[in-house]
């Protein structure tokens, strides 16, 4: 799914965040044949966010609108503000995207937010192509192996380095497409795409009996009305709420038939929507891979031999020549090789100091404890002659 992005397991649940900085297309557009968990509390707020003194929240309007014309949610929502023992509402089938959604009295996990969103669909955005190093790849056709001066190897070394930075994005941009890609082609090839029946079938509670063990077959019968025993009581009680949630579970299965029923109609433009969706993300994916080559030829004919083309390293080149440390790439790569190897050396040292020192306080520690160990020993053998002596 796309929110591997986010290094989330769970991508259901969305936050009130959500609703008021994105349009539902731009949300429900990660969520098709997939399913919404809304907390009910986003409902009021779009509520208010809609009917304010002012002028009312286009997006949140918007989101109404898709909750009670149709979702047709409206009254089944203010039962469950009302009614206690129902924590949770749906499904609700969107059929243009074969999307279920589910009202919650609480989010069962960790609901996206806008800032997520924001990360997810600046992935999907193309980077702008950098026209200065489309301009610098042109003119590197002819790449000569030396560079002429100082200023040609600076020159380099800042495009390389640029070219670094665009490259990270794009990778993240076509990991993004191909994550897409490999979504929608799920989709289009699953044989039995359609609605998903209810899935919150409420468990009946069953009837505990007391033990009739010895009795065998005889029934006992009473003149007087024996009292309701609290395990009696407490069964009536889950029996009421199972049939408050049965009801709702009927409810859905009652949406589920018209979204069969929708489906037949919408299915093939649904298909026809995510055909779209493959043959947009493809150019895309196209039009990256070909930025990406264009930044690649620039860190294979630079300069700089491929073992130092990371940015750490391309960035202290770049400082060693502009402090006048080194004059050409040669200076760069011995004054580096010099700096690593003595950086290894105290590194080395450190970890040897640090050994010793451990092992001098895990002996002093050590002798610490022998010596109350033994403290200890003797005032145990001194005590049984004391007593002797007193008696």
């Amino acid at each position: 799914m796309f929110f591997t992005f986010l290094n989330r397991e769970t991508y259901y649940s969305i936050d009130l965040s959500s609703l008021l900085n994105y349009k539902p297309e731009q949300i429900i557009y990660y969520y098709y044949n997939s399913c919404i968990e809304l907390p009910f509390e986003c409902y009021q707020a779009l509520q208010e966010s809609a009917d304010s003194d002012g002028a009312p929240d286009v997006i949140a309007v918007e989101w109404l609108n898709l909750m009670e014309e149709d979702l047709k949610c409206h009254q089944d929502l203010l039962h469950l503000k009302e009614n206690e023992f129902i924590h949770q509402l749906g499904p609700y089938y969107y059929s243009p995207t074969n999307t279920r959604f589910y009202f919650s009295r609480e989010s069962s996990c960790l609901p996206l937010t806008a800032a997520d969103f924001g990360i997810i669909m600046d992935l999907k955005n193309s980077p702008a192509a950098d026209q200065l190093l489309h301009k610098y790849n042109k003119s590197r056709k002819n790449a000569k192996k030396v560079a002429r001066n100082k200023e040609e190897l600076l020159e380099d070394l800042s495009m390389c380095l640029a070219a670094l930075g665009e490259i990270e994005k794009l990778n993240r941009h076509i990991n993004y497409l191909n994550k897409f890609l490999e979504m929608r082609y799920e989709i289009i090839q699953n044989e039995n795409l359609g609605p998903a029946e209810p899935d919150n079938l409420p468990e009946k509670p069953q009837k505990i009996t007391e033990n009739e063990k010895g009795l065998n077959n005889l029934i006992l019968f009473s003149r007087n009305r024996q009292k309701q025993t609290p395990a009696a009581s407490n069964y009536n009680h889950e029996m009421k709420v199972y049939f408050i949630r049965y009801r709702e579970y009927e409810k859905a299965c009652d949406r589920y038939k018209e979204a069969l029923e929708n489906w037949v109609v919408l299915s093939s433009s649904f298909m026809d929507a995510c055909k779209k969706d493959i043959e947009q993300a493809e150019q895309s994916l196209k039009n990256a891979r070909r930025t990406l080559s264009v930044y690649n030829n620039i860190i294979s004919r630079s300069y700089v031999h491929a073992e130092y083309q990371d940015t750490n390293t391309l960035s202290t080149f770049k400082h060693y020549l502009e402090t006048g440390r080194c004059v050409d790439i040669q200076d760069c790569m011995n004054v580096w090789a010099d700096e690593n190897h003595w950086a290894e050396i105290k590194a080395s040292q450190e970890r040897i100091e640090n050994t010793i020192y451990f092992l001098q306080n895990d002996t002093e520690y050590t002798r610490f404890a022998d010596q109350k160990i033994n403290d200890m020993l003797k005032k145990i053998n001194d005590k049984p002659s004391k007593v002797n002596h007193e008696a």
